[in-house]
């Protein structure tokens, strides 16, 4: 093996002070990046307030429960949808700053950091410094997927950079697999028990963050397996255990109300069909769809001269090329842990989880990059023993990889310098309800309006939907009879997107909104204002009345 070679391969331990001043510039440029507009940008919609509505009443009244949602199988004193970890955390972020869209997206901003800092790691443990470094950069700064419109909820070309910036879960979820990857790889080294115990602990924590962090799972056991053979099963039960230790409270929190738990989740029902072989042929042929904000236009010709886009292609091919050779020659557990990594989660993300969101891409980021930063370095060598031509040519595709990064940060902080600011926008809805109404509304606008007895349009969807409810659902007229609400807001868009079915998920849904509509005029007919938002679209809020004996309540 040449030094060059031996260099590239091999960990050394200790970060010198160059590396050391590489790596705070980095996290300096991150946080320059996202911190920005983090209260306006990217738009706030509903599956955020999902997670922010029980963080806020966890934080002020000791209850993990859901009020958008009350009177849907108790979730007001227990929520179940989400997996719990990252509204813990908002919770404390809401305890700690009050109640507001910057104070929950802290939580996903230090975590996209924390992202950074052990792919960094990781990468430097596996390969080497260099190849650590140029992994946490390709992170912030390769463009991967196509710019969006600014009212999307992921518009950018950097992904880590959306995800980092958005009140969700997902960028949590590669904290601790990361966690787990680099404690595993300590085990392997140093063969500690301990090691492969807090290996578990990282994993269970990136189960409770979502369900696909328990995906490394099965990386860890063909690891073990082909490093160690039949006796590989024994770390794995360490593994095991200490992964079962750390799911053990969120077990025992769901077993106390299996009903409520069960009832909750029937929206979710058709996303677990693992029982049936089609599930997963229909997974597959699927999964391209979550790739499509990365894919681009292809069939346009502006969606082929990408030079950050077929960097990666290029570097992955060379690394892959690489590991495996090394592997034939001398294989060792770093070289045959990144080999295996990124297609074993891809092919489980794609055959596992039917819901295709292009957020949960966020688990395979990581280990992506470091397969980039080591084809880059493969690349670079090849062209360096090929002569200056060739290395000036490298030098300019990897110039231009870097200056179309440059030029969507640019993009993306024009973009959010146009988004209508949140707070403006929900400080004209709080003038238009007085403090304490009922209002029945798109979720996405409650962090305005929590002063507000609040409900979620989705409730009333859930509630007229047998498939949630079973025998319990009821007409949606009457649903609405005993919600009654005293306002009800809705962006028009949303209200009248049954004149557009095929943009919809089903029929169902072009049903719920054409009924809601016939309602609103029947019961709501006075609009007190129109919001126009260039982020938001038109915002309305209709007054309505109700017969003063009417039931409330669901």
């Amino acid at each position: 093996m040449s030094p060059l070679q031996n260099r590239l391969y091999h960990f050394k331990p200790g970060v010198g002070l160059g590396t050391a001043v590489c790596l705070f510039l980095l996290i300096i440029f991150y946080l320059l990046v996202t911190l920005p507009y983090l209260a306006d940008f990217p738009l706030v919609e509903s599956a955020q307030m999902g997670i922010a509505a029980p963080a806020y009443k966890l934080a002020t009244q000791g209850v993990y429960g859901n009020d958008l949602y009350r009177g849907l199988y108790g979730v007001e004193s227990r929520n179940y949808e989400y997996m719990p970890l990252y509204p813990l955390f908002v919770a404390v972020a809401f305890k700690l700053w009050g109640l507001g869209v910057w104070q929950g997206r802290l939580v996903s901003l230090f975590c996209g950091l924390l992202v950074v800092v052990l792919t960094f790691r990781l990468g430097k443990t596996a390969v080497n410094t260099p190849v650590g470094l140029l992994a946490a950069a390709v992170l912030c700064l390769l463009p991967l997927t196509i710019i969006g419109p600014a009212n999307d909820l992921y518009p950018g070309a950097i992904p880590l950079l959306d995800f980092a910036r958005v009140l969700r879960y997902d960028v949590m979820t590669p904290v601790w697999v990361l966690a787990a990857c680099l404690a595993f790889l300590w085990a392997g080294r140093t063969h500690r028990a301990a090691g492969y115990v807090a290996t578990g602990l990282f994993t269970g924590l990136a189960t409770l963050s979502h369900l696909y962090g328990g995906f490394i799972l099965a990386v860890f056991a063909i690891l073990l397996l082909w490093q160690k053979g039949w006796p590989g099963r024994q770390p794995l039960l360490l593994i095991l255990a200490g992964w079962f230790i750390c799911l053990l409270p969120w077990l025992v929190y769901v077993g106390q109300d299996l009903p409520a738990y069960r009832g909750q989740m029937l929206r979710h029902e058709s996303r677990f069909d693992l029982l049936k072989p089609a599930f997963y042929l229909d997974n597959l042929q699927r999964e391209p769809s979550r790739y499509l904000n990365i894919a681009g236009p292809f069939q346009l010709a502006a969606g082929w001269p990408r030079p950050g886009f077929w960097l990666v292609i290029a570097a992955v091919l060379a690394a892959y090329v690489k590991l495996w050779d090394r592997i034939r020659q001398r294989p060792s557990l770093p070289d045959r842990f990144l080999f295996i990594t990124l297609p074993t989660l891809a092919f489980l993300l794609a055959a596992l989880v039917s819901f295709k969101r292009y957020a949960y891409v966020v688990l395979l980021l990581p280990f992506l990059a470091i397969v980039v930063a080591l084809g880059i370095t493969v690349i670079w060598q090849w062209g360096q023993r090929r002569g200056r031509l060739w290395t000036g040519l490298l030098l300019l595709w990897l110039l231009a990889a870097a200056a179309e990064g440059v030029m969507s940060i640019a993009s993306y902080r024009q973009m959010a310098q146009a988004t209508t600011p949140y707070r403006e926008l929900t400080a004209v809805l709080r003038q238009n309800t007085p403090a304490g109404s009922r209002i029945l509304m798109i979720p996405g606008f409650w962090l305005g309006l929590a002063e507000n007895d609040v409900y979620s349009l989705d409730l009333a969807y859930n509630l007229s939907n047998a498939s949630f409810v079973r025998e319990a659902a009821r007409p949606l007229p009457q649903v609405m009879a005993q919600l009654a609400p005293a306002y009800i807001i809705v962006p028009q868009h949303l209200l009248q997107s049954y004149l557009t079915p095929e943009t919809l998920p089903g029929d169902h849904v072009a049903k719920f909104w054409q009924t809601l509509e016939t309602f609103i005029h029947e019961k709501c007919p006075e609009t007190i204002t129109q919001i126009q938002s260039q982020t938001y679209g038109v915002v309305s809020v209709y007054r309505c009345h109700w017969p003063v004996n009417i039931e409330t309540e669901p």
